[in-house]
Parts: structure tokens; sequence; C-alpha cells
């Protein structure tokens, strides 16, 4: 009777003993996979954030070809325009990816919204502002017109700017 008593104790022992060692391996699971998850939505935030930095620096480039398109003679205005509309297609790509990847705070925030609409209100008034000088002969082109369409510029780098604050 003694021998089946140790032989039961042994068996409960092996028991116990394996159900400690299931819930430390559940809990290492856990854990490991808690922050494997916030590694990965860090990854996929971070990456959402470098949208933002490189929405804004396109923004901030595409002032170069304008800058150089205002500045142009007749016969440098189809390079200088060409390039221009490169750099504002690349802009545009950008903004659409923005705007997708941070669609639900955009529409669930009043803050982001507005500051995401003043990013693209202010950016069409800068190129607006571009345009209207490049459209003028040279000779018409005034130092204020072109700081004027050159200040739209930075403003519009500005709201940027503001926007990769606010979704960072």
């Amino acid at each position: 009777m003694s021998r089946l008593r140790i032989q039961q104790l042994q068996w409960i022992g092996a028991v116990a003993v394996i159900m400690v060692c299931l819930m430390m391996a559940g809990s290492t699971i856990a854990f490991t996979l808690s922050d494997y998850i916030s590694y990965k939505r860090g990854v996929t935030e971070f990456s959402r954030f470098h949208a933002a930095l490189h929405a804004a620096a396109m923004i901030s480039r595409e002032r170069g070809p304008a800058n150089s398109l205002m500045g142009a003679s007749q016969d440098e205005r189809p390079q200088f325009a060409a390039a221009l509309k490169a750099s504002r297609d690349e802009t545009d790509k950008n903004i659409a990816e923005l705007e997708t990847l941070f669609r639900m705070e955009i529409d669930q925030s009043p803050e982001m919204r507005s500051a995401f609409m003043a990013v693209k209100a202010q950016l069409e008034s800068g190129r607006q502002a571009v345009d209207a000088v490049a459209a003028m002969p040279r000779s018409e082109r005034s130092g204020a017109k072109i700081a004027e369409a050159i200040q739209a510029m930075f403003r519009a780098a500005d709201r940027a700017q503001d926007y990769r604050d606010i979704a960072g």
C-alpha cells in the first residue's frame, strides 16, 4: 500500500512540475507575443510618420523647380516647366499616400483634418502664385511678385511641417 502511495505522489509531483512549466511557457509566449505586436505596430506607425516626413520634404523640394521656372527665360521655360510638373506629380503622389495612410485620423480628428486641409489649400495657393508669376513675360516679373510666390510656397512647406508634427 505504501508503495502505491509513493507512486501516486511521484505522479502528482510530475503533473505539478509539468503544470508549472506549462504556465511559465504560456506566460513567456504571451509576453513575447505582446512585444511582437507592439514592435509590429511601432514599425507600422514609423512607416506612417516617414510618409508624413517625406510628403513635407517633397513640398519643400518643389520650391526649387518653381523658383527656376519663375526666373527662366522663354528658351529655358519648357525645360523648367517639365521639371516643375514632375516635382508636382511626385508631391501629389506623396500627399495622396499620406491621405490614404491617415484616412481614419483625418476623418475622426478635427485637428488632423484641419491641418491636412491647410496643407492642401496652402500648396494650391502657392502653386497658383508660382504659375501666375511664371505666366508673365520675364520683363514684367518683379522681385516683389516672385518673393510673394516664394513665400506662398514656404507657407505650404510650413503647413506640411505642422501636419507632420501633429501626425507624429
